[in-house]
């Protein structure tokens, strides 16, 4: 099976991450999309407690769509090296892609990833263009332009919102707004 991998911090996941899923599965890029949200940011960026991100990742599951907890899984930072090597141990049989915003390759920091030149080995990505990063330069072959346009939605925008009172009915799905106001109702969670 081919198997797309959407890192993510899930802090809180949002309909973005499920319309991009959605647009590479319609493809037919690959026959699954897995959401695989990070225990400890590489960069350090506080997260909301693991249990809370998961359990809203999982809210996002439909047919193709899954949830994967490897990351959750392990000690320490969430590798993208790591975490490939890890997914073609567990699950030989399977083919998997990463998925990648433009902004990450347009703006060269995908090259500070652990181990790049090994990972770009490892693994092909699909590139998602991101309002204001053009895709037409990019040359490297472990890229595949998918003509997929990701949207304006990001956690920060909506944690941002969620500081302010405001609400967030249209960046994510229902239930996961439903879930949040009761984070919130009995302070399981600080709007970072």
């Amino acid at each position: 099976m081919r198997i797309a991998c959407l890192g993510t911090s899930a802090n809180p996941p949002h309909l973005g991450h499920l319309e991009i899923a959605k647009q590479i599965l319609k493809q037919n890029l690959v026959d699954q999309v897995w959401l695989i949200p990070c225990r400890k940011h590489v960069f350090n960026k506080k997260l909301w407690p693991r249990q809370f991100r998961w359990e809203m990742v999982k809210m996002l599951e439909q047919p193709g769509i899954k949830a994967c907890d490897i990351e959750l899984q392990r000690k320490g930072k969430s590798y993208t090296f790591d975490t490939v090597i890890a997914l073609k141990e567990k699950y030989p049989q399977h083919k998997f892609y990463w998925i990648v915003g433009s902004d990450l390759v347009v703006s060269g920091e995908y090259k500070k990833w652990e181990i790049w030149p090994q990972l770009k080995k490892e693994i092909q990505f699909l590139l998602i263009q991101r309002p204001g990063y053009s895709i037409a330069k990019v040359r490297e072959k472990c890229f595949i332009k998918t003509g997929i346009r990701g949207n304006y939605i990001s956690s920060t925008l909506i944690r941002e919102r969620l500081k302010k009172s405001l609400e967030i009915n249209d960046l994510v799905p229902l239930k996961i707004a439903q879930y949040i106001k009761y984070l919130k109702k009995y302070s399981l969670i600080k709007f970072l």
